[in-house]
């Protein structure tokens, strides 16, 4: 079925399917960051370790990267809707779950199940908004759908804190049930993607993850100090495992890792810059903490009012900077952000010794809004950029670049932590060489010879 009853159909059918969309991925985004407040109160009635019960959070990130380009390859032969509806039902499940979950080993493996139907949500969701929106409103609506993923995850953590001290722990998992229930019912209404015929390459699936799998493993391993025969022997296996992978990949008709997608240069420096700042903008993230406690002596209330500045931002500007490439080129828009990024992560490494509260918000909202410039216009170009047949993979890749620079970034700060400079400026120094070589990238991505 094409997406044409929907483009032409009532505002009203268009709006319930758009609604069913947003409901299932903002709970998804929202999911993503419920559970990290309630770490500490989770390991103590459990009785296990803090450390253990990071593997709550660990695994749930893990799954969701091994798992995106996968599901999204499956997607395309099974259909959009589908998999929607796939991913609804199992986060659902896992939540309902997750309520009874007694000991660790059983909450990580329903958190698992969980991620899995976060991954199932998140491949297809940009491909869903391009049936849904017509061309012209396409920026507007991948923006939307960013401003939505971005404010569920800064609210979480807050929303998890606030039920912590009305409600057991278990019940956070199930908070998002309501609303994918929501989601699942309306779901009838979004229309489903054409088909392939193709068979679906189990063994390039499985290789995809493991590659993923085992490469994040060996990083975590390295950083966290794990001992060193097992950092070894991690990437003793995943080098000729991602080296296999690739090679089947570059033989494949239509692959599972999209080289076919990144083969076509405007899509790959996209998808390269949006990586850059995706790294930046998370070891920025996680260092100034540090740095506002250490450097500057606020409080940990206070350094949450300050780091504020970078989610309201995005809020405000990321709409608009939806709405604007639907009408400028998203290279331009995209240079521009990234200039602006530069001058606000410069300006927050040469913060005065005396800076104060406000000093500090404002060039934070100046890299944030720099970011937003970014990031809405590369969704919409690569996802406009890809063949019909290949906008779930063109999406997943986005967001598996998202979530692999969110991986790495996290690295980053935490060697620059162990080495004794990520209380400093350098990480706003690191991060403002990213934000620059990413808008590099896309001024190339704007020459004559770039252009598919």
């Amino acid at each position: 079925m094409s997406d044409t009853p929907v483009r032409t159909g009532l505002p009203r059918q268009r709006m319930l399917a758009v609604l069913a969309v947003t409901l299932a991925t903002a709970t998804v985004s929202f999911d993503g960051g419920i559970a990290n407040v309630a770490l500490p109160t989770i390991a103590r009635e459990l009785g296990v370790p803090g450390s253990s019960a990071v593997a709550i959070i660990s695994t749930y990130q893990i799954v969701l990267v091994v798992t995106l380009l996968p599901l999204a390859a499956l997607a395309e032969r099974i259909g959009h809707r589908r998999m929607l509806r796939i991913g609804v039902v199992l986060f659902i499940a896992g939540g309902l779950f997750c309520t009874f979950a007694r000991t660790l080993p059983v909450l990580i493996a329903l958190r698992a199940c969980q991620s899995l139907g976060s991954a199932a949500v998140m491949c297809v969701g940009a491909a869903l908004i391009r049936s849904l929106y017509p061309p012209e409103w396409l920026g507007r609506g991948l923006a939307l759908n960013t401003l939505i993923a971005t404010a569920s995850l800064s609210l979480a953590p807050t929303v998890g804190g606030l039920m912590l001290a009305v409600q057991p722990w278990y019940w956070l998992f199930a908070i998002g049930v309501p609303t994918t229930l929501a989601a699942l019912l309306l779901s009838g209404i979004v229309p489903e993607s054409a088909r392939r015929d193709t068979p679906f390459d189990v063994r390039g699936a499985l290789y995809c993850m493991a590659s993923f799998g085992l490469v994040f493993a060996a990083i975590e391993s390295a950083v966290h100090g794990a001992a060193p025969l097992l950092t070894a022997l991690l990437i003793g296996l995943g080098v000729p495992v991602t080296v296999r992978f690739v090679q089947r990949e570059l033989r494949a008709s239509m692959p599972i890792l999209p080289l076919d997608l990144l083969g076509r240069p405007l899509i790959a420096l996209t998808v390269g810059g949006a990586m850059l700042t995706f790294i930046a903008s998370t070891s920025l993230l996680v260092t100034l903490p540090f740095r506002l406690h250490e450097q500057f002596g606020f409080s940990t209330a206070a350094t949450g009012a300050i780091l504020a500045a970078w989610s309201l931002t995005m809020m405000f500007f990321a709409p608009s900077a939806g709405i604007l490439s639907d009408r400028i080129p998203a290279p331009v828009l995209g240079a521009f952000g990234m200039i602006v990024a530069t001058v606000g992560a410069l300006l927050l490494a040469l913060l005065p010794e005396d800076a104060n509260g406000f000093d500090i918000s404002w060039r934070i909202a100046v890299c944030a809004a720099g970011y937003a410039f970014y990031v809405s216009p590369a969704f919409r170009m690569v996802v406009n950029a890809a063949p019909p047949a290949r906008v779930a993979s063109a999406g997943s890749l986005m967001t598996t670049a998202r979530m692999s620079g969110q991986t790495l970034g996290a690295t980053a700060s935490a060697t620059m932590l162990a080495l004794g400079i990520g209380q400093g400026a350098a990480p706003a120094a690191i991060a403002a060489l990213l934000f620059f070589i990413a808008g590099v990238l896309g001024i190339i991505r704007f020459s004559p010879g770039t252009r598919d």
